[in-house]
């Protein structure tokens, strides 16, 4: 019987032995690899714990002039990159070296390849913030903003998150995919060409799939400078997809004006013929060989 007991002391001692061990491995694991108890991947949570810990990094500096009467200054955009070297920050923020200083944060403050630049949107002789930053991934989306400091404090003449995706598309009979903007026919792409894609019609032409393209919201920005006018407007692209992101039947160009408010759309047809089907005061250019197109119209 004392053997018994000895012998059952021994493995219930061995038990909390491999017990501890384990779960001192599983610790270690877990620290090492970002895994939680409920079995996701942390990821962000010790990307951002990584990122809180590494001092701020001066990112750019540039000289604008940010008011009428106001001598040029220094603006600096900082973060806190996740790791050395790297090319992705967090804690994102922008320092106008005026008298007082104006420090404010983008409304997205995380992103790749951060970068500010001076420019005249509203033709008044002095510089507003042009601020971008890429979101990551493929689809080549990005976080864009543009300020003014003129009165020292921060106002947002253009928010990413503000611009409005008035177009829709579809299918429609004869091989074609039909572009709405606000619910009005806008632009057709001829498809007939698209072998891969004919299973969505029948030999009359009919459309019978259940598939539809596709138009991005904001996709990427880039300010244009009006020469005659000695200031900038601001091209919006979004892309019309077919079947699938890497697909694109051509992008929706919307240039837009601070000062005269006077918008129009550019369309730019990448690979397939672009009709207008209610395009008030189109500007199109011939096709040329591989049957590239780009035409405007007044929004």
């Amino acid at each position: 019987m004392e053997k018994i007991v000895c012998s059952s002391g021994k493995f219930f001692a061995k038990l909390i032995f491999t017990v501890f061990a384990i779960t001192f491995v599983l610790c270690l694991f877990v620290n090492a690899y970002g895994f939680d108890l409920n079995g996701e991947q942390g990821i962000a949570t010790t990307s951002k714990a990584s990122s809180d810990n590494n001092p701020y990094e001066e990112i750019k500096t540039i000289t604008a002039k940010l008011s009428p009467c106001g001598e040029a200054c220094e603006v600096t955009v900082s973060g806190r990159p996740f790791d050395t070297d790297s090319p992705y920050f967090t804690n994102i923020m922008l320092t106008a070296h005026t008298s007082p200083q104006i420090v404010f944060s983008p409304p997205v403050d995380t992103g790749y390849t951060v970068d500010i630049v001076p420019l005249d949107f509203l033709g008044k002789g002095y510089d507003q913030i042009f601020y971008a930053a890429a979101s990551g991934g493929s689809g080549g989306f990005g976080y864009y903003y543009i300020f003014d400091l003129s009165t020292g404090k921060v106002k947002t003449l253009f928010d990413f998150e503000d611009f409005a995706n008035i177009f829709t598309a579809e299918y429609s009979d004869n091989f074609t995919a039909k572009i709405f903007k606000a619910g009005q026919p806008f632009i057709s792409f001829d498809l007939s060409n698209r072998d891969d894609l004919k299973y969505l019609w029948n030999s009359n032409g009919e459309f019978i799939g259940d598939a539809q393209p596709d138009v991005s919201p904001l996709n990427f920005v880039e300010p244009a400078y009006l020469y005659s006018a000695e200031r900038y407007r601001l091209n919006v692209w979004q892309k019309v997809t077919l079947s699938s992101q890497a697909d694109v039947a051509g992008y929706l160009i919307t240039s837009m004006d601070f000062c005269e408010k006077d918008n129009f759309i550019s369309i730019l047809s990448t690979h397939h013929p672009a009709y207008p089907l209610n395009c008030p005061d189109p500007i199109p250019t011939p096709y040329s060989e591989n049957k590239k197109c780009h035409m405007q119209c007044r929004m």
